[in-house]
């Protein structure tokens, strides 16, 4: 049976401009559903590569996590359905959790897919326009197929990767609305959320990523509670190479 992730939490009611969104007119509701978010599944090539090996999960210890997440009575869902959750007070499943994977690297495709695939999780990855089909990341045939699926939305990182706290407006308008077309038009799916390279953003830059045609961006900070207000830089968790599954389990809480 389904029922709300979290009580809508009554915070009072806001005094806003009329041309203020709908939602902000009534009260916040918060959902209580953690992001996490992955970049590589393999194995650290190189022990001395600290960096590495903090962002590499291997693969056994991912599908043990996705296991224990079913086991668990876990229902990952998406970004969008978090959001529509938020903005019509309507219902998620219980336990719900949204796996998010940045950067696009061979091994979504060759390690994480699978798994995916077999507890039939969606997922959304996050990818530089200009990456696909360089060494060692996906291409485009395999980002076609995995979205085709119905299981794996894919959202922007940027056209490359660039910390858009440190370039100018001009540029960073470039890179978040460039990227969004590029990747609609190889996949022939809309593209509604962005992820922030290192997380960095600013109230300009998430305003920016709104009139650009986003339903909401992504930072790096630990939380995991979501308000419609503040969905251009939802918090998300990190899960780390050295994480036990003892402390995977603590970010579900």
């Amino acid at each position: 049976m389904l029922t709300l992730v979290a009580v809508a939490l009554l915070v009072g009611i806001l005094t806003v401009p009329a041309h203020a969104e709908p939602a902000a007119r009534l009260t916040e509701m918060r959902l209580h559903v953690p992001i996490l978010l992955y970049h590589y599944i393999r194995a650290n090539p190189d022990p001395r590569d600290v960096a590495g090996q903090q962002l590499s999960v291997a693969p056994a210890e991912f599908a043990r996590q996705m296991d224990w997440l079913a086991a668990h009575g876990y229902h990952p869902t998406t970004l969008e359905r978090a959001r529509l959750s938020l903005e019509n007070a309507s219902y998620l499943p219980t336990r719900a959790v949204i796996l998010t994977f940045d950067d696009g690297y061979a091994d979504l495709y060759t390690a994480a897919y699978p798994v995916l695939k077999r507890h039939a999780f969606p997922a959304t990855a996050f990818i530089p326009s200009s990456y696909p089909g360089r060494p060692g990341y996906v291409t485009w045939a395999q980002l076609r197929e995995m979205a085709g699926s119905g299981l794996l939305f894919v959202g922007s990182h940027t056209v490359g990767h660039i910390d858009l706290t440190r370039v100018g407006r001009d540029q960073a308008a470039t890179e978040i609305a460039r990227s969004k077309a590029e990747l609609e038009d190889q996949l022939g799916q809309p593209v509604q959320y962005l992820a922030f390279p290192n997380g960095h953003s600013t109230a300009a830059l998430q305003a920016l990523t709104r009139t650009s045609g986003y339903n909401g961006a992504l930072g790096v900070w630990t939380g995991s509670s979501l308000t419609f207000s503040r969905r251009y830089n939802w918090p998300r968790i990190t899960v780390q190479g050295t994480d036990s599954l003892t402390r995977f389990a603590g970010y579900l809480r």
